[in-house]
Formats: C-alpha cells, sequence, structure tokens
C-alpha cells in the first residue's frame, strides 16, 4: 500500500483547508524533499524540443500578443495563462479561464524562455505541473469521511493514469475491474475524473468501495473544470484516459478498449520508468502514443 494511502486510512490526512502545495514536514514529522526541476546541465530549451523538456514546462506562460482562436472573432488580448501541456505540433494548451481553452502557437507566448529560466534555475517550481494543479483537489476513496488525497510533490511516481468515467454506468464496473492491476503499481498513480452530475463526492467514494477500486478521485466541485481543461470542453465517448507524466506531458490520450488501452499503458510505463525525479532524463527514449483528439 502506498504511504499516501496509508496515512489516510489512519486519519492522518491534512483538513481540506491546507495549502496547495504540501511544504516543509507532513504530518508525521517526515521530511519531504524540496522539488528541484533546475538543471543547468540539461540541453537549452528551444521550441524545436520544450515538448519533450516537461521538467522545464513554466506552471503559467504569457501571451505576448493578441490571438485569436479558431472560431472566434475577438483575440484573447496578453494575458497569463495556465500550461496545460506542450504539444508536439508547435502549440501549447492554455487554459485561460473564462476566455476558454485553446491550442496556442507556441511562438505567440513566452514558454520557450519560461522554461530556460526554470532549466537555469532563475525560477522555481513548487511542485511538478500536474501535481500541482491536482494539488488537494482529491479525496481518498479508502474512507467513508471526505478525506483529502495528496500527491506528494516529491513523489517517487513517474505517472498518473487520469480516468474520465461514470461511475454510475454499467460499464464502470468492468473498467475498475480492468485496472486492479494497475492500481497498486509503485510507479503509478490512477485519478478518477467522475463524469456524473447525480453523484457527489460522498456517493462517488461510497461507488468506489463497494467495488474495491479505491483510487482518489478529483472532488465534485473541480471535476468539470479539470475535465474541460485536461481532456476537452466538447463531450468525448466515456470512459476515455490519460496517461501523463507529473508535469502533465501526454504518454497515452485515447478512448477505453479495455486489452488494447492496458497495453498502450504498460508499455509507455517501461519506457518513462525512473525517470519522473532524475536530472537530465526530462527527454524520453520514446515519443508519446498518437492522440485522435484536437490540442
Amino acid at each position: 500500500m502506498k504511504i499516501v494511502r496509508a496515512l489516510a486510512l489512519l486519519g492522518l490526512a491534512a483538513p481540506l483547508t491546507l495549502p496547495v502545495p504540501v511544504r516543509a514536514v507532513d504530518l508525521l514529522g517526515e521530511s519531504i524533499r524540496p522539488h528541484v526541476a533546475a538543471d543547468p546541465s540539461a540541453p537549452e530549451v528551444t521550441a524545436a524540443n520544450v515538448a519533450l523538456l516537461d521538467r522545464f514546462w513554466p506552471f503559467r506562460v504569457m501571451l505576448r500578443e493578441p490571438w485569436t482562436p479558431p472560431g472566434r472573432d475577438r483575440p484573447i488580448e496578453p494575458r497569463p495563462a495556465v500550461l496545460v501541456r506542450v504539444n508536439g505540433d508547435g502549440t501549447a494548451r492554455l487554459d485561460f479561464a473564462q476566455a476558454g481553452r485553446y491550442a496556442v502557437p507556441i511562438g505567440v507566448t513566452d514558454l520557450v524562455e519560461a522554461a530556460e529560466r526554470v532549466r537555469r534555475g532563475e525560477e522555481t517550481k513548487m511542485a511538478p505541473n500536474l501535481v500541482l494543479t491536482l494539488g488537494n483537489k482529491l479525496l481518498d476513496a479508502r474512507s467513508d469521511r471526505i478525506r483529502v488525497f495528496h500527491i506528494r510533490p516529491d513523489t517517487p511516481i513517474d505517472a498518473i493514469l487520469c480516468v474520465f468515467a461514470d461511475p454510475e454506468s454499467e460499464a464502470f464496473a468492468a473498467l475498475a475491474r480492468d485496472l486492479e492491476g494497475l492500481a497498486d503499481r509503485e510507479d503509478l498513480e490512477i485519478v478518477l475524473f467522475p463524469q456524473t452530475s447525480r453523484l457527489q463526492d460522498f456517493g462517488v467514494g461510497r461507488r468506489l468501495r463497494q467495488l474495491d477500486f479505491t483510487v482518489p478521485f478529483v472532488r465534485d466541485r473541480y471535476k468539470q473544470p479539470f475535465t474541460r481543461s485536461l481532456l476537452s470542453d466538447d463531450p468525448v465517448p466515456l470512459p476515455h484516459v490519460q496517461l501523463a507524466t507529473l508535469e502533465g506531458r501526454l504518454l497515452m490520450d485515447g478512448a477505453w478498449e479495455a486489452a488494447k488501452t492496458l497495453a498502450q499503458v504498460e508499455a509507455a510505463l517501461s519506457r518513462t520508468s525512473g525517470t519522473s525525479q532524475t536530472p537530465g532524463t526530462a527527454e524520453p527514449s520514446a515519443p508519446p502514443l498518437a492522440s485522435a483528439l484536437p490540442r
């Protein structure tokens, strides 16, 4: 059993009001190593390699000039945005909050310059980007009480499997059984993004316990914003899964197809094993699996 899950079972999880990310020491007095993204010896970040050098991705980037998204009449004026991920086609998915989420050409942002500042150590990161995004927005399904589930900034895992599914659906029980083999992997955390409007937090946790599939899940108030940001603003056939590095770089992205998807996840994990916290290993040995979703 993973340490953070054991802490939650013992009632030692932090309260809902704990700021993100966890700092200094945890509640047992165990030291938490500061997150260090800088590596001046790593290759210089360029527009050509920034999609792979996710270790240096800044959490926010600046849109430096007015840019008009496809289908919009008015441009988005220069402003900061949350970096969701960098795509391999020269764009970055940016979340502009109420202004929407778009694949924006890297050249109209300060992405490369900001990533270079992270690489050189001129700017720090409090945690890997996806870990910081999820922060204290997760709940632990193992307890029948509302308890926060934290993925620590110094977590030893390599990837997060984001599962977008309706826990009330008939297909969900089969999905849970299929994922059982991945649930206890030490290099992976499975996170459920519940696609339901009927079940609230207590209901989702109860459903997961009924299925003995007690993975952490996104709190009700954040599941829709996170789904729009990470997945799509438009409806997507469910279930859908994304395997991502701790920074949010996609390793696998697609509709759930049981055996096929499991094989893809296993293959992607074997390529990234042990690279999440190791200096100089931001570039993967193989490109991520392609996705049919627009970015």
